[in-house]
């Protein structure tokens, strides 16, 4: 959302699409929408919240059908004893089927509806949040993936140049214009980069696996992320005030405790609904027999309007109190996420902003770094530089493209989180 709208000349968007994926292709593209969609499938935390939904909306089901009337039976066979004998039998039989409709239960019934529901929604926000938060992992660890891979691209070329300038130097001393301390100072600048190299591969394979662990993707698996370059028109951002309201709104946690706010005054009710009188219907239809067989048994049937409650309940009051410092917890926590959240806002901000400048520093920088190694290279070629020159210039513009890709990694970074700490992804 918000790396549409930030302001920026030039920035590699890492997106795009791909008609296939063969795992066993040795240069497999991975697109960032592939990545979450394959996170979203593995994701074990996504499938606990996912579990935890499908529990919550059963244990809904079961507050829904506490309103139906309940119907249960029973059947048993009589054994007398002989003082207890009603006819010249000393063994029986007695049933009954039994029907239990509550009209009126002091609200306890649809109070205990309104939780089931309140916990549902919070599941779902659950649910929604882990989501969120998965989503921004997988962004950051693809990014990494893709600044991992263009600095060991650099470091390469780098080494490349280098390689071609040792040529060059050796070919000037095979005419006598160079000295055999110019090759040896070439050769030396030339390996001195082979450890940036092997690290760079390092940190390459070490951002993949990471990236695999994530999404759930075999780590023998071979790929590579995608990326194009891409002009956008300046936009600058929504104001900070208009971001903190925005996540104020959406923020899955500030729901959760608005619903954790709903419950506690239902259980505060529940409490306080002790007193108040259940009203009920019930009906049986049963019999009891000194004989086995059906047909001497003298069913009877019976319809009861019945009412029951409490004088006097000593944990009523306990409960209620209990309820209410839960409520006063609940909104100290809301005030405390709530100034975490502003921080949140505040700090993606100032890293997209951060980020930004350091990009357009940088391209600056690079055109800069690009055109003094060419002159360098030029005047080595006509004597009037030494070897350590050309190895600073290109150095210097080492520095300066890694600084580039750095600001692209960390802006992408930083609009991502902006992104989660708003909770725009859905």
């Amino acid at each position: 959302m918000f790396r549409k709208i930030t302001l920026i000349t030039l920035i590699f968007l890492l997106a795009g699409s791909v008609t296939t994926w063969a795992v066993d292709h040795p240069s497999n593209v991975l697109t960032l929408e592939k990545a979450l969609e394959l996170a979203y499938q593995n994701s074990k935390s996504l499938k606990a919240a996912s579990q935890k939904v499908s529990i919550v909306r059963e244990d809904l089901k079961k507050a829904e059908a506490a309103f139906v009337p309940s119907v249960d039976y029973s059947f048993g066979l009589l054994k007398y004893g002989e003082e207890q004998q009603l006819t010249q039998s000393d063994e029986g039989a007695s049933g009954s089927i039994n029907a239990t409709w509550p009209i009126y239960t002091g609200n306890k019934l649809e109070l205990a509806l309104q939780i089931a529901k309140s916990q549902l929604s919070i599941a779902l926000e659950n649910e929604r949040q882990v989501k969120q938060e998965l989503t921004y992992n997988v962004k950051e660890a693809y990014y990494r993936v893709w600044m991992a891979e263009e600095l060991l691209k650099v470091a390469q070329s780098s080494y490349a140049n280098l390689d071609q300038h040792l040529m060059k130097v050796k070919q000037l001393y095979n005419v006598g214009n160079a000295s055999k301390y110019d090759v040896l100072q070439a050769e030396v600048q030339k390996e001195s980069l082979k450890p940036q190299i092997i690290k760079a591969e390092n940190n390459v394979t070490l951002a993949k696996l990471a990236l695999a662990t994530l999404i759930g993707l075999d780590k023998n698996n071979s790929f590579t992320v995608q990326h194009h370059e891409t002009e956008i028109q300046p936009n600058p951002l929504p104001s900070t005030d208009q971001l903190i309201h925005l996540a104020y709104n959406n923020r899955s946690e500030l729901k959760q405790l608005k619903l954790q706010h709903q419950i506690v005054n239902c259980q505060v009710k529940l409490a306080a609904s002790e007193y108040k009188p259940n009203i009920y219907i019930s009906g049986s239809y049963g019999f009891e027999s000194s004989k086995w067989s059906p047909n001497d048994w003298d069913p009877q049937f019976k319809l009861i309007l019945g009412i029951q409650g409490n004088f006097y309940k000593a944990t009523v009051k306990p409960e209620v109190e209990s309820a209410k410092g839960q409520l006063e917890l609940l909104t100290i926590q809301e005030n405390d996420l709530k100034d975490s959240i502003h921080l949140q806002v505040e700090q993606a901000v100032q890293n997209i902003l951060e980020s930004t400048e350091t990009i357009k520093a940088n391209q600056a920088n690079i055109e800069l770094a690009k055109e003094s190694l060419r002159m360098t290279q030029a005047r080595y070629d006509a004597g009037m530089a030494t070897t350590m020159d050309v190895t600073d210039a290109q150095l210097a513009l080492d520095k300066a493209l890694t600084g580039y890709y750095q600001g692209i990694s960390d802006y992408l970074i930083a609009c991502a989180k902006l992104d989660l700490v708003t909770a725009v992804i859905q």
